[in-house]
Parts: C-alpha cells; sequence; structure tokens
C-alpha cells in the first residue's frame, strides 16, 4: 500500500481540468432543465394573447387617382376621398389640423357614419388658419379613438 502512502495529491492542472469538467458538466444539466421550463411557461403565456380591440380591425385610407392623392385645401375647407375597409364600421373622425396660424381641432368630421366596405368624399372647414401643412385623421368606434390607426397628410395641394 505505498501509493495510500504518496502525499503529493492531484496536480493543480488536473484539478483545475476537473473542476472545468464539473463545472461545464452542471451548466449543461441546468441548462437543459431551464430550457424545458422556459418552454412551458411560453407555450402557457402564448395562450393567454391579448384580444383585439375593435381598433384593430379599422383600415381606411385616401383615394389615390392617377398617383395623385384625393386630399386638398379650397380656402378654409379641406376636401378629400376616403376609402374605409372591409372589417369595421368608422362612427366619426377627430381632426387635427396644423396651419400657419395655429392648430385647430375637430371633433366630428363625418356627417354620417362610414359603412365598411365603402368609399364616401369629405369636407371640413378649418377655419381661417392660412395654409394647411398637416393635418391627422383619426378613426372613432362608437366613442373610442383609435389613435394607431391614424391618417397624417402632409404637403396638402390647393384644389
Amino acid at each position: 500500500m505505498k501509493f495510500l502512502s504518496n502525499t503529493r495529491g492531484v496536480s493543480p492542472l488536473v484539478a483545475t481540468l476537473l473542476l472545468i469538467a464539473l463545472s461545464v458538466g452542471m451548466g449543461v444539466a441546468v441548462m437543459s432543465w431551464g430550457e424545458d421550463y422556459i418552454e412551458e411557461k411560453a407555450e402557457f403565456v402564448q395562450g393567454v394573447q391579448e384580444a383585439p380591440t375593435n381598433c384593430d380591425m379599422v383600415s381606411f385610407s385616401i383615394i389615390t387617382l392617377k398617383g395623385v392623392q384625393q386630399f386638398c385645401q379650397d380656402g378654409g375647407v379641406i376636401k378629400t376621398l376616403l376609402d374605409n375597409g372591409p372589417d369595421a364600421d368608422i362612427t366619426d373622425l377627430h381632426a387635427r389640423i396644423v396651419a400657419e396660424q395655429g392648430i385647430s381641432v375637430q371633433e366630428s368630421v363625418l356627417a354620417q357614419p362610414l359603412p365598411r366596405g365603402s368609399a364616401t368624399p369629405i369636407t371640413f372647414s378649418v377655419g381661417d388658419v392660412g395654409a394647411v401643412q398637416q393635418v391627422k385623421l383619426t378613426p372613432k368606434l362608437d366613442s373610442q379613438l383609435c389613435s394607431k390607426q391614424a391618417l397624417v397628410v402632409e404637403n396638402i395641394l390647393p384644389c
């Protein structure tokens, strides 16, 4: 039993390699367990996704004819042609007008609701604010303002 009486032990290089191998092995085991756990939780979370709101169904646009967007200013009046998408009726439009002489807000632009899948000409007054620089049209569904679906129009030409 001469080998048991040897007091030198394991060399520091071998000890370091053993510790690294042990650490890597434990890391792989924990990562493997963790991956399964995260996948299980992700499947649970995906099942509880947010339900789409009515605003998510709104899609409307300004009609373009021969490459020209049908949106213009005639004195203190804005004239446009709007096309509503197939998924939601638009109850009304909120308009924010930025002009040379200030900002004007029109809470209600539509004379009547814009049914899904339809198009209509729209005319609304902006007052005596000078040349209009930007108009932001935000759809309303009942009393809900759908700001993510708003259209911003710049470079407004005279009619």
